[in-house]
């Protein structure tokens, strides 16, 4: 009888091992973003002042300013190339 409460110990053990990885391995995305959360972890935002005017959070708006010169740069040389 004793061998076997001791049997029984070892498997509810690689039982509950068991379906710890289980469940970390399926829900490891939700649990990281739950724990950033509680601990209010958050990647630090990027900032970007170009002009004093202009401070995004999210998106730069110098690679927008910067992308906008390249097209209307583009659009010159384009229109240069049909004056003759």
């Amino acid at each position: 009888m004793k061998a076997f409460k001791t049997v029984l110990k070892v498997l509810a053990v690689l039982a509950a091992v068991g379906a710890a990885l289980y469940v970390g391995i399926t829900y490891r995305e939700k649990i990281i973003d739950w724990v950033k959360k509680v601990l209010k972890i958050d990647a630090p935002a990027e900032e970007c002042c170009c002009d004093e005017d202009c401070c995004c959070d999210s998106e730069c708006c110098c690679e927008e300013a910067a992308t906008e010169e390249v097209a209307a740069e583009t659009a010159e040389v384009e229109d240069k190339d049909f004056e003759g």
